[in-house]
């Protein structure tokens, strides 16, 4: 029971926001590697102590800080050549990594980390572009679009709730989704966008959305 307890506390002081930096140093160690992953995961850790983590002996803690969003380019970089495929794949997955680092992994000795920092780049490029033309995702417009999808036959209802779901579980924008995990076009998923915009501001019905779309 004790033990119990005293990984619940170190897990919670992990994951702290205010935790101080003499206890997280500590936790750096901690026998559990859950606690170590979760240090690794916590934004609000120092860069020295991800640093550390960055060559621990545990793969699923150096994968947890693939998406610590404060993680310094070089703790990343440090990943990317790391000897385990599992974490430069983790790495992948993270669309928000630097370009220059996806290049990196595009280029693995891998094909499965070739593959998916591949697709990643081209979910970059997909934002850029939609950036460019002033396209924004408003709350809910994950429904439309894959209504969109499947009524297409892209994808089937099922298929559709998995990556709906997992775009949230990740933050991650269902585009991004379709495209890295479900193997749908970039170019396919950019335009039932647009015309999930136009749907969205009644500028054509969701009929003429499916319509323009079958037309190409």
């Amino acid at each position: 029971m004790t033990d119990s307890i005293n990984y619940t506390g170190s897990y919670i002081i992990a994951g702290s926001e205010n935790a101080p930096q003499e206890s997280l140093t500590s936790l750096s160690k901690h026998d559990n590697p859950a606690v170590r992953r979760r240090l690794a995961e916590n934004p609000c850790t120092p860069h020295e102590i991800l640093m550390l983590l960055a060559l621990d002996e545990n793969t699923e803690v150096r994968a947890g800080l693939a998406w610590n969003t404060t993680a310094h380019a070089d703790v990343l970089k440090r990943l990317c050549l790391d000897p385990d495929v599992n974490v430069r794949l983790a790495l992948t997955e993270n669309h928000r990594l630097q370009k220059e680092l996806l290049e990196l992994l595009a280029n693995d000795e891998n094909p499965y980390v070739q593959h998916h920092a591949r697709r990643s780049l081209e979910v970059v490029a997909l934002e850029a572009q939609l950036q460019n033309e002033s396209f924004c995702s408003l709350e809910g417009d994950e429904a439309k679009l894959g209504e969109l999808i499947v009524t297409l036959g892209l994808l089937n209802d099922e298929s559709m709730r998995v990556f709906i779901e997992r775009a949230r579980e990740k933050g991650l924008p269902l585009g991004n989704v379709l495209i890295r995990d479900g193997g749908l076009p970039k170019s396919i998923v950019a335009k039932a966008l647009r015309m999930q915009c136009r749907v969205r501001e009644n500028r054509i019905s969701f009929e003429q959305a499916i319509a323009e779309l079958r037309s190409n």
